[in-house]
């Protein structure tokens, strides 16, 4: 748990150091950060405003020993005619796209269809219904 705290407490100041701030929404903003432990999202009105955004904080979280581990980085284009470009290059790192992806647990989809996380919801309640079954019968 103390590393845990420690992480969070890093990542917000290389934020904080970086310039985003994280008051606010994408609706009254150029971009937004949610941060929860080890999974950050960046999130952008423009490809430019999402590159700046993460190249700030890489730079001010590599001063703190963070670093970007770039297998498990994507990215996703929320739009409903997005371009056919596969990666993204942003300073020396190159991402994959992705349509879909799961941020604390919730499926969040490009097209923003919540049909793939309701169906992630019942099939974890199923899982947790049939997984206590049997102690339902005694």
């Amino acid at each position: 748990a103390l590393a845990c705290t420690l992480f969070n407490v890093a990542l917000d100041r290389a934020i904080k150091d970086a310039g985003l701030d994280r008051r606010g929404t994408i609706f009254n903003r150029s971009i937004q950060i949610l941060a929860y432990a080890d999974d950050v999202d960046v999130i952008g009105r423009s490809e430019r405003d999402v590159k700046e955004a993460f190249l700030a904080l890489d730079r001010e979280a590599r001063k703190m020993g963070l670093v970007v581990n770039e297998k498990k980085t994507k990215y996703m284009i929320a739009t409903r005619n997005p371009p056919p470009i596969r990666h993204m290059s942003v300073g020396e790192y190159r991402f994959q796209r992705v349509e879909s992806f799961t941020y604390l647990g919730s499926v969040v989809t490009a097209t923003n269809d919540m049909s793939q996380e309701i169906a992630a919801r019942l099939v974890a309640a199923n899982r947790s219904y049939f997984g206590l079954v049997g102690h339902f019968k005694s």
